[in-house]
């Protein structure tokens, strides 16, 4: 779970707003937001397109048994797209949501974001989409904020398989 896209997101936001674990989470957790004027995030996955998948066979050598060992490895590239809601309620004029609506953005353009990108493989696209949505909750004077972002992931694994070598059978002919 700790290296899941919407994982590392939440975490790149957490750091750079230095929320604590009760301010942000997924969606469908059944989480109602505190009264308070501190800012939330969640973080919802909305799809996921495969853009490449690609296989290879490569040999290696067992360090132990010198066995020549026949692996899989398995690659492949997805665009995932993720909406990521700012929310707080407004108390005495203070919205932290409101108030911070220019940084979500950059966010996503700190050191620590590029680092963990690097990390672990993955690209935020350029073009995120902000929207306001405060108009969506009527009366109950939460300001929230729609940000969709575009991420490109590169995923890869290695599987061993199950590979002999064939026997040789010597053939006798006899009459």
């Amino acid at each position: 779970m700790q290296n899941t896209t919407i994982f590392l997101l939440g975490k790149i936001y957490q750091t750079f707003f230095n929320l604590e674990d009760n301010q942000i989470f997924f969606s469908n957790q059944s989480y109602t937001i505190p009264n308070n004027n501190k800012l939330f995030v969640v973080l919802e996955e909305v799809s996921t397109a495969t853009l490449s998948n690609n296989r290879k066979y490569q040999e290696r050598e067992d360090e132990q048994t010198q066995d020549i060992i026949l692996e899989e490895f398995l690659s492949w590239q997805t665009r995932e797209t993720f909406n990521i809601n700012f929310c707080s309620k407004s108390h005495n004029g203070i919205d932290e949501a409101r108030i911070k609506q220019t940084e979500f953005i950059p966010a996503i353009r700190s050191t620590f974001a590029k680092q963990t990108e690097e990390q672990h493989c993955f690209y935020i696209a350029n073009s995120p989409n902000l929207q306001n949505i405060s108009n969506v909750e009527g009366q109950s004077m939460m300001t929230r904020f729609l940000l969709t972002l575009t991420v490109f992931r590169t995923y890869n694994k290695t599987i061993a398989l199950d590979y002999f070598n064939p026997p040789t059978y010597d053939i006798a002919v006899g009459l």
